[in-house]
């Protein structure tokens, strides 16, 4: 199984750098997911969460309410929550995790933002 998103992709290293205050805010629900508050926050909301993140990580994406549907229906998968509270802890160095470093503005839709690199990345893992 491969299982892909803007929330699977992070740097620790880049994590432990301070942020000017103002960009620290931008970035509140990374702090808010290492809390078991956050688990049961993004649990309870998930929907809401995940539509508001998609508009704020990727405000250049212009996605419309039936393509965000069709992508929701993944976030009520029993391991979803877990696998994306695992990713923002890995990001501040609150937990473990594999990294792969796809660089040139890609939001939180990597496939079909960077197709090829996604495809790639695929491959690697799969090890053909």
């Amino acid at each position: 199984m491969v299982s892909v998103s803007g929330y699977l992709n992070g740097s620790q290293a880049s994590g432990k750098i301070p942020l000017p205050p103002k960009a620290e805010l931008q970035w509140w629900y990374q702090y808010y997911l290492s809390t078991e508050r956050g688990w049961a926050g993004y649990d309870k909301y998930r929907h809401d969460f995940a539509k508001l993140i998609w508009q704020l990580a990727s405000p250049k994406w212009a996605f419309d309410d039936a393509t965000f549907g069709r992508s929701a229906a993944s976030f009520d998968n029993p391991d979803h929550v877990s696998i994306v509270i695992h990713n923002y802890r890995c990001r501040l160095g609150l937990a473990e995790g594999e990294h792969r470093v796809i660089t040139g503005g890609v939001g939180h839709n990597l496939p079909q933002e960077a197709p090829q690199e996604f495809a790639n990345a695929v491959v690697e893992v799969h090890g053909y």
